[in-house]
């Protein structure tokens, strides 16, 4: 099983997080409750835009019941070797402008890796509705007046993703419900730092978590404020990573 853990917010202040010794270590077991220990590290190539970089990341074992875990950053996606915040930038990139799916994908990545991105733009536009419920509970009990959430300006649906052209009314249906995600995701991290919250600051943390519930891990309560403050505090919640 993989723990997710906040240690910065990009590779960058995990690396330093890294050589300051500093990377959080759970103590509890997700699978039994157990005592959890350091068990070494290993290293994992990550992609940030046009960069790859080798991340070490920590292993815990249970004293318990012998399980073994990995402690992953919140900002890097299950099983991809892309940073959340670069699947960010590529699908708003492509939502929001006239560029074609080649044409992001080499300007992000230096190559026309194109149907890569079609397939995050396609699963999030799939799994929009989920996410969406979930964002709104934590908006909601954030926010319970609404006063601030309903002073935020309205966010228009851009005028490339309105006259995208596509094959199916239900390729359209996911474009149009990825960019909703999108929205309430920038609307909500308006709202935790208005509030001052001990929690996840910018809009490219909620899409990390996203990026485990478009997984198929099966964690439904991903987005919720007890989890916020957990990632805050280092006690990120465990996902089963296969």
């Amino acid at each position: 099983m993989s723990i997710l853990i906040q240690a910065g917010d990009t590779v960058k202040t995990y690396l330093a997080h890294t050589a300051a010794g500093t990377v959080p270590l759970p103590r509890e077991c997700p699978s039994c409750g157990g005592y959890l220990h350091s068990h070494g590290w290993f290293s994992r190539q990550v992609v940030e835009v046009l960069e790859a970089v080798a991340l070490r990341l920590r292993r815990v074992k249970c004293t318990a019941c012998g399980h073994t875990h990995v402690c992953v950053p919140h900002f890097l996606a299950p099983r991809r070797i892309f940073t959340s915040a670069a699947i960010e930038q590529q699908m708003v990139d492509y939502l929001s402008t006239p560029q074609s799916l080649r044409q992001v994908a080499t300007a992000a990545t230096g190559e026309p890796a194109y149907q890569r991105l079609w397939g995050w733009v396609q699963r999030l536009g799939q799994q929009a509705a989920g996410s969406l419920e979930g964002l709104q509970s934590v908006l909601t009990g954030l926010d319970l007046s609404g006063n601030l959430a309903s002073a935020l300006p309205a966010t228009p649906v851009p005028e490339a993703l309105a006259d995208r052209k596509t094959r199916t009314p239900h390729t359209r249906q996911r474009f149009m419900d990825a960019w909703r995600l999108f929205v309430a995701i920038t609307r909500l991290a308006t709202v935790v730092a208005a509030h001052h919250v001990a929690g996840p600051q910018a809009g490219g943390e909620y899409i990390a978590w996203a990026n485990w519930v478009l997984s198929g891990e099966g964690f439904p309560d991903l987005l919720s404020i007890p989890q916020c403050i957990c990632l805050a505090a280092g006690k990120g919640p465990a996902v089963r990573s296969g």
